[in-house]
């Protein structure tokens, strides 16, 4: 594997690494992302966050918290013709990469450097159909930025439209179990379906949130919907598994 950039900034690491036309983000050691423009499926977790769009009737607009190289962003405008999407991100360095190594640079993607928790506290215009939490840092070893707490789940919520979704990622079931989103009752009553979609070779538990019912059939069909994602999911390339929540 090749390093095309290496930079320490501000005391932090930041690497992009390739292999063939494969990239990957590396932030002090910790991949955010990888990116393959003639294969769009990663087989890690940004599949999963991208996956929940395919059983709305509608996806026009996406808010994405935490944007890392953009894999999830790729999926999405492969997926969802039309889709405008927004990415908000803290690090302007990823930004920078994201834009130069991981084409993120077309008229349907508005990339904005700023804090994720002002943007989404301040953001007055009209709720998304979709809105992706995926807020990560960590020294070494990937965490959480903060909690998913009653506050900000709320928060998050409000941005959704009537027929849209939120997805989050998280470290764990556990961890998921603990955002307000499962613990918290009057939160998770604000949503009409939830699932929990995981991957073998990860910890991660990312939940979806729908405001309309959807059933576990209803978003398998949506999935095989397109003939290549069929070929994908049975060749292994798009192995994931849908269970729930908890609690």
């Amino acid at each position: 594997m090749a390093v095309v950039f290496s930079r320490r900034i501000e005391g932090v690491r930041y690497e992009v690494r390739t292999a063939g036309r494969s990239v990957r983000l590396y932030t002090n050691r910790v991949m955010h992302t990888q990116y393959h423009p003639g294969h769009l499926l990663t087989r890690g977790v940004w599949d999963l966050l991208a996956l929940p769009a395919l059983a709305l009737p509608e996806v026009k607009r996406v808010l994405l918290l935490g944007v890392g190289g953009g894999a999830a962003i790729h999926l999405l405008r492969h997926w969802c013709p039309g889709v405008q999407v927004t990415g908000v991100e803290l690090n302007p360095v990823h930004l920078q990469l994201a834009k130069r190594f991981f084409g993120l640079k077309s008229r349907d993607v508005t990339l904005v450097e700023g804090d994720a928790r002002q943007y989404v506290e301040h953001y007055k215009g009209k709720p998304f159909d979709l809105v992706i939490e995926d807020l990560f840092g960590g020294n070494g070893a990937p965490d959480r930025s903060f909690a998913a707490d009653r506050i900000w789940c709320n928060e998050l919520g409000r941005l959704v439209n009537k027929q849209g979704a939120l997805v989050i990622n998280t470290l764990s079931r556990r961890q998921l179990r603990e955002t307000a989103l499962i613990s918290n009752s009057s939160v998770r009553n604000q949503w009409a379906t939830d699932y929990c979609l995981t991957l073998p070779a990860y910890a991660n538990a990312v939940g979806v949130f729908y405001r309309q019912s959807v059933s576990v059939d209803q978003l398998r069909a949506a999935i095989r919907a397109d003939p290549d994602r069929q070929r994908q999911e049975r060749s292994g390339k798009l192995r994931f598994h849908i269970g729930s929540c908890g609690k």
